[in-house]
């Protein structure tokens, strides 16, 4: 998968968590990624608003 198409799912998936919230992207601090393998990634979620 290119790292754009991950972006694109993991902007995708931070938003529908984010509408099912009552005070949307607000109750949303912080955002980590993890592969098996790899470290966590912290994303930003600050560009995703």
């Amino acid at each position: 998968m290119k790292d754009e198409e991950i972006g694109e799912n993991v902007t995708a998936v931070i938003k529908r968590v984010a509408s099912k919230l009552e005070k949307g992207m607000s109750n949303i601090e912080s955002v980590y990624i993890k592969t098996t393998m790899g470290k966590a990634v912290k994303i930003d979620v600050e560009a995703i608003k």
